[in-house]
């Protein structure tokens, strides 16, 4: 007995677009999952929404920006001109900005620091002022883009989210239960009896 390989070309367009689709949003998903969670995770950095412009065309508002952390004794030494840090905004404001660093002094601070970090948006006409070693608080990695818009959205409903999800597996699964089965076929071949040709049954099911 001989079973042949199920027949492809009678599979339905749409079966066949489906499972493209599938395919697409898995490898989607898979990617995305690995962008924003695992290789932050493993580098021991984290993931930012990009809320405006003065970065464009690097990275634009909407994307997510995968940083690593640093260390403040560490920048004099690590982060050098052409960079992009992520730093606090001033000292005593807890707001983030991410910035090339285009320039740097040497030199004791009061702050106890021994450098001075010159930044500037690589969409914006002047610089910024300057950012101590104690500010800074990443550096860029990579950016995923327009994800940030999502994500931002996914954490101001979640409930919806959630419920969209669901609705997305559960009707997949159903399509997946109630699409009409493959077609396979069986050979089966007799062996010859003396006087008599080879018999072949097929059938299909």
């Amino acid at each position: 007995m001989r079973v042949l390989p199920r027949s492809r070309p009678f599979d339905s367009p749409w079966h066949l677009a489906g499972s493209a689709l599938s395919v697409v949003v898995t490898s989607v998903l898979v990617t995305a999952t690995c962008a924003l969670f695992v290789i932050p995770l493993a580098l021991g950095g984290t993931t930012l929404t990009v809320l405006s412009g003065s970065m464009e065309p690097t990275f634009d508002a909407g994307d997510v920006i995968v940083v690593t952390g640093v260390t403040p004794d560490t920048v004099c030494s690590d982060i050098g001109v052409g960079d992009i840090i992520t730093y606090l905004a001033s000292p005593d404001d807890p707001g983030l900005v991410t910035h090339r660093v285009v320039g740097r002094s040497v030199g004791a601070a009061a702050d106890g620091s021994e450098c001075r970090l010159i930044t500037q948006g690589d969409a914006n006409d002047s610089a910024d002022d300057a950012v101590s070693p104690l500010q800074v608080r990443g550096r860029f990695l990579y950016a995923v883009p327009r994800l940030g818009w999502f994500r931002q959205w996914f954490r101001e409903h979640p409930g919806t989210a959630v419920v969209a999800v669901a609705g997305v597996v559960a009707a997949y699964l159903a399509w997946d239960l109630l699409r009409p089965a493959r077609t396979r076929v069986v050979s089966y071949v007799a062996p010859p009896e003396p006087g008599h040709g080879i018999a072949t049954n097929n059938c299909e099911r």
